[in-house]
């Protein structure tokens, strides 16, 4: 079953989590349509009238405010079909199409703003009503989907100030956030701690820094808040929470009441979805994220690359213009992308077998037109030099990079890998490496699934976790595969053999609404 993507709510949808009700018979229907006609037909002529004199009324008041995302569009964990692109084939079984709804329109930058405090003024620069000129080109911009968050987010900037003063009335209260690993990981455990900080309440302080080579400065606009910690704040570690606490973040009370006026979290894990799915708080997860795109709509409003990143992107997509012959001004466009994450070392410790490369260029071959498998536009981003060699010998046709290779040990190099991952996320198709969180990030922000080869066995070997076949090598497990969401499934145990669904059923307050179809 496809769930709502950016679009229209699919017709039929239940309200909640919960899944799709088994179908009746049109026979029963009919049976009970037939005892309940006539008392309906009293009722709706005895109305009609009423509802003809509050039209005008109705219609008019529609007109004045924006209208609200209904709660019964969510469905958050379960499958969801991305944007396809047009020309390309899809891969769904007859039983699964489903039509592609309209996207939406973009929220308007002149959105009514609330009462500016003084540190809203400080970032209006970055504030997310003014995402959709601020967007890096080729990149979705916020849609009318989004409004909701953007309202929340607008409300949340102000209670962020009071709380970290603990002025206006408000106590203290804080998230002390502190992410690890690389840029992937560490914008997926962020985007956690921002919806645990506002659904609590807390303001919340990143440590984005710690132990990397650049500040959420460096990457992104300002949410309309300051949300980086300086080298001078005092902002207390207080309660720690392991962001695997299953229990805490799934039954818990986080807020200043339960768990006390101070918390920190750190790691990298996706805890988001427990967050989400909390009964304490899930009510504001439906009304802010109406189609159960959390990650994605925060990836448009939140984490908007900042201007030397645009500016960055914009560059090499007009010089890669004048390079293929486009007419002066005109922005390459990349129909086939590879994401290659074969380590330092590809010729001692590859990553990437001799198998997975001949997968990759059948893959490739499948999901391409016919009328473009001969010259397609393609981009390649990888995670070191030696590995773009390896490219040039193994992918099958001539493709475009991001300049001379750069490690990711300083602010330029960082933003030089942020570029590419978001060139990458315009691609057409995107072919990535299994399980990484930079594919995974740059799907988000392409708002449709990408695809991956692998050679391990997947997914007969973790049976919790269901993909899309796109083709199967001749052993019956290797093969590529599309992912059925764009964001992460979290997972726990050793060798990540415990799916969301098995984790949900360890805690004290579980129900069947908060299991996911894929994970």
């Amino acid at each position: 079953v496809a769930s709502p993507g950016h679009g229209a709510p699919a017709a039929g949808w239940t309200p909640g989590w919960g899944r799709m009700p088994a179908p009746r018979s049109r026979r029963a229907a009919g049976q009970e349509g037939g005892r309940v006609r006539l008392p309906l037909l009293i009722g709706l002529g005895l109305l009609s009238g009423l509802l003809f004199i509050g039209a005008a009324a109705v219609a008019a008041a529609l007109r004045a405010e924006p209208p609200e995302a209904s709660s019964a569009t969510f469905s958050f964990l379960h499958a969801a079909r991305g944007s396809s692109s047009a020309g390309l084939r899809s891969h769904s079984k007859p039983e699964q199409a489903a039509a592609e709804p309209a996207a939406p329109d973009a929220v308007p930058s002149t959105s009514p703003r609330l009462a500016e405090t003084e540190t809203e003024r400080e970032h209006r620069a970055g504030d997310p009503l003014e995402a959709a000129a601020a967007h890096a080109v080729g990149l979705p911009a916020p849609t009318a989907l989004d409004a909701e968050f953007i309202a929340a987010l607008a409300d949340y900037s102000r209670l962020h100030s009071a709380r970290l003063a603990g002025t206006g009335g408000s106590k203290r209260a804080t998230l002390s956030c502190e992410p690890s690993a690389q840029m992937g990981n560490r914008v997926r455990f962020v985007a956690s701690c921002l919806l645990l900080a506002m659904v609590s309440d807390r303001a919340l302080v990143v440590r984005f820094r710690q132990g990397y080579y650049a500040s959420l400065a460096d990457l992104f606009e300002s949410p309309g808040f300051a949300w980086e910690a300086s080298g001078d704040d005092k902002v207390a570690s207080g309660r720690a929470i392991d962001p695997k606490d299953s229990q805490q973040l799934l039954c818990g009370d986080l807020g200043p009441d339960g768990a006390g006026p101070a918390l920190s979290v750190s790691g990298n894990y996706y805890f988001m979805p427990f967050v989400a799915n909390n009964p304490l708080y899930r009510a504001k997860a439906r009304r802010w994220f109406p189609n159960g795109d959390i990650f994605g709509t925060m990836a448009r409003v939140v984490f908007r690359p900042g201007p030397q990143v645009r500016d960055m992107m914009d560059t090499l997509l007009l010089d890669l213009g004048r390079k293929a012959g486009l007419p002066d001004g005109e922005r390459w466009t990349c129909e086939l992308g590879f994401q290659i994450r074969n380590d330092n070392d590809p010729v001692r410790r590859p990553q990437i077998s001799a198998k997975e490369w001949d997968l990759y260029r059948k893959c490739a071959a499948e999901l391409l037109p016919r009328s473009r498998r001969e010259d397609p536009r393609v981009f390649v981003a990888t995670d070191s030099d030696p590995s773009r060699k390896i490219c040039s010998e193994e992918v099958p046709y001539p493709f475009e990079v991001y300049g001379d290779f750069e490690r990711s040990n300083n602010p330029k190099g960082v933003r030089k890998a942020l570029v590419d991952l978001l060139v990458f996320s315009t691609c057409d198709i995107m072919l990535t490496s299994p399980w990484s969180s930079y594919g995974r990030v740059a799907s988000v922000y392409a708002g449709r699934e990408a695809y991956f080869v692998t050679d391990w066995g997947v997914p007969t070997g973790e049976p919790h976790r269901r993909f899309l076949d796109i083709l199967r090598d001749e052993d019956g497990k290797s093969g590529c595969f599309r992912f059925l969401r764009t964001e992460p499934c979290p997972w726990q145990g050793p060798k990540g053999e415990l799916g969301f669904n098995d984790v949900v059923r360890t805690t004290t307050c579980w129900d069947a609404s908060m299991f996911s179809d894929v994970c």
